[in-house]
């Protein structure tokens, strides 16, 4: 290899903007700063935002171009909107050398020491160049002791220093650091502006590729100048034939050909699952992945419901014929209720996908759903169709009342089932068992003054802890319960002993009763300190006995 002969440079590099006429789709920025530059009212700090490729760092180094180039004479003495690029400054930041032109990345330089020795140089003046330029890209990455320090110095800095920050996560960005700039928002690039863009850059390399092919390179590009050179550089290394077609460039990115995604999404809708499934699988089979076949099916319900609410966008230039024609008829067909619907299940769709790990099986899946959802009525035909029907609702309505009522006396009879409670204690289990514990609890405290089962009538004596609505309550159950009317009232005449303190005193019987038995009194001997906590009757035994018993006077044993 000769020594001379330069080595490849990827198009994102080699077609990098030198100037401010040279960027693509930004005009509101090119416009504000040519006339900053021609009226020298050039701000000290400037910020530079927008998604990745849109050309943020590149417009970074043409304002430094700009104000320090002197022209191809070197006889340049002010700041020019179309730096000359061949002067020694020009040279020098166009090769990242410029001593005056100092670029750092504050992904690998967060921390406030870097920081503060930009602060330590900046008063000193250029070596070489008009202005001392600071540009810091990714400043976001810096921390929050990084852009403490810097907010003085970026707020008065020295005449002969400048400085342009860049980032992506503008948010992330203290809004005192942002108030000290002038702001660039550089929006996404049109994908027809970067698609002619793309054309001039492949004729310069003498490749000839589809209008469509380009198309596609700057819809994937997602109005990254960037992702779209180096898509393009890609389709120029893999291309097969002399002219680079959009086939190619789908299978270059692992996507279904146009005709398919049509048909695919005409079968989804039609509700024919087999025959949507079946040309998934063959989109698979050449080559296409599952989760860019989900997007794509995404994109085209988003055309066609462009194409339902604009009817004049199907005859835009960059709308390819066959595009326009089936996407016409298709959305003809289809109601935007209906495509609303099918954009909600695709975006699930997707995102489930993402998140599994055989991606083929959740596409079939979403697919299966939504052929089968497809002949279910939307919300605002159901709303129609009950409108037609008023008439006949009504009667049903007044069918509906008929069987509610009855419902509603069976169910009244259910309750009465419950038989009245014979005694005190049978009401508070009855509570137990419907579920009423809080009140259950409750009765457990109150002194029963009376308790007559045949009048339904309950009256006893509140403890402090009782609710001023208890005996309401227990009124109200016990007569839903039972069917009949019952009667609680609260007396403050003394009462029988609460069921509380009548189990309480049960309990401490039954353990002086246990404390009498040898057997208990020596184990408690033999363990200091040991407590009676429960006692519990053992039945089994006497159970066993007692079944044995009747078995031999029956005859039954053996």
């Amino acid at each position: 290899m000769s020594e001379n002969k330069k080595s490849y440079e990827v198009l994102a590099r080699k077609y990098r903007p030198g100037r401010l006429s040279e960027l693509v789709g930004q005009e509101m920025l090119v416009q504000t700063l040519t006339n900053a530059i021609k009226d020298e009212r050039i701000p000290h700090a400037f910020m530079m935002t927008g998604i990745r490729g849109v050309g943020k760092t590149s417009t970074a180094r043409i304002i430094a171009r700009s104000l320090v180039c002197t022209g191809s004479d070197g006889r340049g003495n002010k700041p020019t909107t179309d730096p000359c690029g061949v002067c020694d400054n020009c040279r020098a930041i166009a090769e990242s050398r410029h001593v005056d032109v100092i670029e750092i990345d504050a992904a690998s330089h967060t921390g406030v020491d870097e920081i503060r020795e930009i602060i330590e140089n900046v008063r000193y003046l250029p070596v070489s160049a008009r202005y001392k330029i600071y540009i810091i890209d990714e400043v976001h990455m810096l921390s929050k002791s990084a852009f403490n320090a810097l907010l003085k110095t970026l707020e008065e800095p020295p005449s002969h220093a400048k400085f342009i920050l860049a980032t992506t996560e503008v948010r992330k960005i203290p809004v005192t650091i942002l108030s000290r700039c002038m702001r660039f928002d550089l929006p996404r690039i049109d994908a027809q502006l970067l698609a002619d863009h793309l054309s001039v850059i492949a004729e310069k390399e003498g490749a000839k590729i589809e209008k469509e092919a380009l198309m596609l390179i700057s819809y994937y590009a997602e109005g990254s100048a960037r992702d779209a050179l180096s898509l393009l550089d890609q389709a120029i290394g893999n291309r097969k034939d002399e002219i680079i077609k959009v086939s190619g460039i789908r299978q270059m990115l692992g996507i279904a050909d146009r005709e398919s995604i049509f048909s695919l999404f005409e079968f989804m809708v039609a509700g024919e699952a087999a025959k949507a499934v079946g040309k998934l699988r063959s989109m698979y089979k050449s080559g296409a992945s599952p989760l860019a076949i989900l997007q794509d099916l995404l994109e085209l319900s988003h055309f066609l419901t462009q194409i339902k609410i604009m009817p004049d966008m199907v005859e835009s230039s960059h709308i390819s014929e066959g595009d326009r024609k089936r996407g016409d008829d298709l959305s003809q067909k289809l109601s935007l209720p209906f495509l609303a619907r099918i954009w909600q299940m695709l975006v699930k769709g997707v995102e489930e996908t993402k998140t599994v790990q055989n991606q083929m099986m959740a596409a079939e899946m979403i697919l299966v759903r939504i052929s089968y959802s497809s002949d279910l009525p939307t919300p605002g035909d159901l709303i129609k169709e009950i409108e037609k029907k008023k008439d006949s609702m009504e009667s049903v309505s007044v069918k509906g009342n008929i069987k509610e009522e009855a419902t509603t006396a069976l169910f009244t009879e259910k309750k009465k089932k419950l038989n009245n409670p014979h005694n005190f204690d049978e009401m508070v289990k009855m509570f137990d068992e419907m579920k009423e514990h809080f009140i259950s609890t409750m009765l457990h405290d109150v002194s029963l003054i009376n308790f007559d089962a045949r009048t339904c009538r309950v009256e006893f004596c509140p403890s402090r802890a009782t609710p001023n609505d208890l005996a309401g309550k227990v009124g109200n159950l016990l007569s839903e319960w039972t069917g009949n009317r019952w009667v609680v009232a609260i007396s403050n005449n003394n009462g029988e002993k609460p069921l509380r303190q009548k189990m309480e005193e049960e309990l401490e019987n039954r353990k002086n009763k246990a404390l009498e038995n040898e057997n208990v009194a020596r184990l408690l001997e033999t363990f200091p300190g040991a407590v009676i906590e429960k006692i519990e009757p053992v039945f089994e035994e006497e159970q066993v006995e007692k079944t044995q018993s009747n078995k031999l006077i029956s005859g039954e044993a053996k």
